[in-house]
């Protein structure tokens, strides 16, 4: 899987291209969520649009998430820019320093380095970006390096600055985080020194970097993480990195990751799957390219690109109320990879996880690059399509479908079961051979199948029957009525030696069971006899709505101990 865009601005906020805050972006999501709801409300533009009402409650899902972020964020946002409008006050009079030095590498080019140390945007701050400029016509090795806390400022020189130069390079990097040894960049990276790791084995070669770890993913199959001897092993967590975010995972492996980065792709051996099985196949390894990222000390993105496609550009999120000192470096040599916005479709994947990702990242793309409404529809629909296919390849790999595991509810909001088809939204497999895990409202496990020309809801090995059943992660329902009672819990209210369970929706649109049961009796307790009654049981509540039984059962009494000891 590659990103979108790149990792640092991912790591930050998914947001509009044409934002360059959270604050701005606010009124474009709710333009977006509001047109796609009226879409939703109306049946006609639905099928205007040939798209189903399931294609755009994805779609709105993901841009309520998207706004709800940014509401959040925006907050913050307006607290900080409040605070630094008052520290910039308070700070007018704050000392600043602006110096040149010149450093000769081995190669005999002279490295010409502006340094100013400020904390607001005052004068000596724009005196620095101006001296750079000169000298930076002077000399292709030229460097700005600003110091401050205030990283406001550092972005606004970045913007400001370089926006001409195509391979600007800039790299924020907390205090005190530089790795010992690293000097000014000489022209291959920021970083001097030897890497604490080698250069991957295959198809890509990576300049020293000073990274601090290496992994990779392939959908579905367990993370592999390179060790300093170049070797590459399954995690040890068995966890798929492809599920998680790429610096999360770094910091998982080295505490010390500030940054994250894609370096392309390299054969590796010894894949295995995410369970540690075996395939249908027999095959318990595989051989395979991996999307590889490498951990770094500091973070790296590449400023002339953002800038040219209006990507905002953020600092790392810091923790509450604090400002950390930065260093912004802008260079003339790019030693990063260059990002793609090609996305790798799963196949061939029995992971929801995998299919989730993949549709997340394809929605957050088209939301983003296209600001054209026609334009979003016609891409959705192609995602749309795409994802289908690959809901349908998912469900029928599948004997045993889990509508809470980890990322099926993103992509199957419910499903349909027929004694003949499991559907979802346009996605119709098979029934035979499936069973559907699920909850009810009450949050009881229960499992769904069809089978022998009935869909059976089922748990503790009790069965009721039903014509058809739906099913959502945490509920069940019957004719579009609420089911909490189980069919278990059904049975116990009915004492007998035998009883049939169906389950159906009434006049009143309640779901309601039915159990066809056989009661031992003795008439005027000594005459043996069987009962045979109908019971109906509510099952919202579990209460009896009624008890059908022969006219002359009112002089028979129920044997107990021999209907107890058939339950």
């Amino acid at each position: 899987m590659k990103l979108a865009l790149p990792v640092f601005v991912l790591l930050v906020l998914s947001v509009s291209v044409l934002a360059t805050s959270y604050c701005d972006a606010l009124s474009q999501y709710r333009q977006k969520v509001s047109y796609y709801k009226e879409i939703f409300d109306s049946p006609q533009k639905l099928a205007a649009l040939n798209m189903s009402s399931g294609q755009i409650e994805r779609v709105v899902s993901s841009l309520s998430t998207s706004l709800a972020r940014a509401e959040q964020m925006c907050e913050k946002e307006k607290a900080a820019a409040a605070a630094q409008a008052t520290n910039a006050a308070e700070d007018s009079g704050t000392s600043a320093t602006v110096r040149e030095t010149s450093e000769s590498s081995a190669a005999g080019t002279t490295a010409r380095t502006v340094t100013a140390n400020t904390e607001n945007a005052n004068e000596a701050a724009i005196e620095a970006r101006e001296k750079a400029a000169d000298v930076r016509s002077e000399t292709a090795n030229a460097r700005l390096n600003i110091t401050s806390t205030n990283t406001a400022l550092i972005r606004e020189i970045i913007a400001k600055y370089n926006t001409t130069d195509t391979a600007a390079i800039a790299r924020i990097i907390k205090a005190g985080t530089i790795p010992a040894g690293s000097g000014a960049n000489t022209g291959s990276s920021a970083v001097s020194g030897s890497s604490a790791i080698p250069a991957l084995p295959t198809e890509t070669t990576v300049p020293s970097t000073g990274a601090l770890a290496r992994f990779a993913y392939w959908w579905g199959k367990v993370t592999m993480v390179q060790a300093a001897s170049g070797s590459w092993a399954p995690a040890s967590n068995m966890r798929d990195g492809a599920n998680i975010n790429p610096l999360t995972y770094c910091q998982q492996l080295n505490s010390r990751s500030e940054g994250v980065r894609e370096v392309g792709k390299t054969s590796i051996s010894g894949w295995i799957n995410r369970d540690g099985k075996a395939d249908t196949e027999g095959r318990a390894s595989y051989t395979e390219s991996g999307v590889v990222y490498e951990c770094l000390p500091y973070r790296a993105f590449d400023v002339k690109t953002q800038l040219d496609s209006n990507v905002p550009i953020f600092t790392a999120p810091q923790s509450e109320g604090s400002a950390q000192a930065a260093t912004a470096q802008i260079g003339a040599t790019s030693s990063a990879s260059a990002t793609s916005d090609e996305f790798i479709a799963p196949t061939g994947t029995t992971a929801a996880g995998d299919v989730s990702d993949y549709y997340t990242q394809k929605m957050q793309e088209i939301l983003q690059k296209n600001n054209n409404i026609d334009s979003q529809i016609a891409s959705l629909k192609q995602l749309s399509g795409e994802i289908n296919s690959l809901v349908a390849n998912l469900l029928e790999q599948k004997s045993r479908i889990a509508l809470n595991e980890e990322g099926m509810k993103e992509i199957v909001k419910s499903v349909r079961i027929t004694p003949t088809t499991v559907s979802t939204g346009d996605v119709a497999v098979e029934a035979k051979g499936k069973i559907i895990e699920a909850r009810t409202s009450a949050k009881k496990p229960i499992e769904v199948e069809a089978k022998g020309g009935s869909v059976v809801i089922r748990d503790n090995g009790v069965e009721a029957k039903a014509s058809e059943i739906d099913v959502t992660s945490d509920t069940v329902s019957v004719g579009g009525a609420d089911v909490k009672v189980t069919p278990s819990e059904a049975a116990k209210k009915v004492n007998a030696v035998s009883k049939k369970i169906s389950i159906s929706a009434d006049k009143d649109n309640k779901a309601i069971y039915n159990v066809q049961a056989q009661t031992k009796a003795r008439i005027m307790g000594v005459l043996p006899v069987t009962l045979n009654r109908t019971v109906e049981i509510d099952s919202q509540t579990g209460n009896i709505v009624s008890d059908q039984k022969p006219w002359w059962s009112v002089v028979a009494v129920e044997d107990a101990a021999q209907n107890a000891s058939a339950q």
